[in-house]
């Protein structure tokens, strides 16, 4: 399992986000291996780098962890680790596929535009039938489920 705080999640869903650094006594994760994030589901390893340092990070991690600059990914790792980082412990450089179907293979998720406010109603019925749907999906879920189905096309 691999767990990010909220706000990565986030970075991950809008495609900013495809690796992640972490400090572990050893490799939890190995390429090609499938597991299961919270908030995200099932994402695929595509790599695992073990580095010497912090200092061998580069700008070109940073933005691909989702960040605008090394200085900022810096600041997040000392957050989540601490200053001074622990002594035990391996820097691992991990990156990732998402969305991903059932057989690994990475899905292109193609967003839709976002949908126009709903109209004004033009009488009482109409108002309470979409009050009472069943659905109870955000906007943003229905757009991800449509673009979901769209790219899954029979072979």
């Amino acid at each position: 399992m691999l767990l990010f705080k909220r706000h990565l999640v986030e970075l991950v869903r809008n495609g900013h986000k495809r690796q992640t650094i972490r400090l572990w006594s050893r490799p939890l994760l190995h390429k090609g291996q499938m597991t299961y994030t919270p908030g995200l589901g099932r994402i695929k390893i595509t790599a695992v780098d073990q580095l010497q340092s912090l200092n061998a990070l580069t700008e070109a991690d940073a933005i691909a962890d989702g960040f605008p600059t090394l200085q900022a990914l810096l600041v997040e790792i000392h957050q989540i680790y601490g200053k001074p980082l622990p002594i035990d412990r391996h820097l691992y450089r991990i990156r990732f596929s998402w969305p991903i179907d059932a057989a690994g293979k990475t899905l292109i998720v193609q967003h839709p535009p976002l949908l126009s406010p709903q109209k004004k109603l033009k009488n009482k019925n109409q108002k309470l039938k979409i009050k009472n749907r069943k659905s109870r999906m955000t906007l943003r879920q229905r757009q991800v489920l449509c673009s979901y189905i769209l790219a899954r096309k029979p072979i």
